[in-house]
């Protein structure tokens, strides 16, 4: 892997850890649709910084869900469960 990927991949991890930071924050502050916006964006963050361990880019939000899923979840990488929400 190259540096300037070794430097986005950093970058996206720590994008995702301060957008986890605020989303708590907002949580606690009982901003409850801020928080579930940070959190999504900590889980596109690190999505991206994953998939960037095999040099896919992809920069719509729908893309990065379908690369992941056919990289890692297809693979055997990640089970189904942690690419949905059970809400019911």
């Amino acid at each position: 892997m190259d540096e300037n990927t070794r430097i986005l991949i950093k970058v996206r991890i720590e994008s995702s850890i301060e957008d986890l930071e605020t989303a708590k924050e907002l949580l606690d502050l009982k901003r409850y649709r801020d928080a579930v916006n940070r959190a999504y964006y900590a889980i596109f963050s690190i999505t991206n910084a994953v998939l960037l361990t095999k040099k896919i880019e992809r920069s719509k939000h729908a893309g990065v869900e379908a690369a992941f899923i056919q990289h890692f979840v297809k693979e055997g990488v990640f089970r189904s469960s942690f690419i949905r929400l059970d809400l019911c």
